[in-house]
């Protein structure tokens, strides 16, 4: 099941930090797993903690999307207004009805590459 619409409106709800929009996007019995930190998740729970993250002017990019039958992924850049600090976001969203059910979720930080040589030079 392809579903941009449903994705693209899954990140925009964050960035605009619109809670009620993002609660629904998933089904009542949907788990968030943030295996990573090894926790699983409620939708409550998610969107309140996610909406712990300070506000401010967050741009959210999704670089790439992707489908394997009903399950979707995305890689988010995620950059404060100033690009002191940014993230990435690398999550699959298995989708059912038009909604997610269930979401793995890891997020890490871009560090400067500690080597120069390793360096992307665009």
């Amino acid at each position: 099941m392809k579903s941009d619409w449903l994705i693209h409106t899954f990140w925009s709800c964050i960035e605009k930090r619109d809670s009620e929009g993002l609660l629904k996007h998933f089904s009542d019995d949907a788990k968030i797993f943030w295996t990573s930190v090894d926790t699983v998740l409620e939708p409550e729970e998610y969107v309140r903690r996610v909406f712990e993250i300070p506000a401010g002017d967050w741009v959210f990019i999704i670089e790439k999307m992707d489908y394997n039958g009903d399950v979707a992924f995305t890689i988010t850049k995620v950059t404060s207004a100033s690009r002191k600090i940014s993230f990435r976001a690398v999550s699959f969203f298995e989708l059912k009805d038009n909604q997610i059910v269930k979401l793995d979720e890891y997020w890490s930080t871009n560090l400067e590459v500690p080597i120069p040589e390793l360096k992307n030079e665009q």
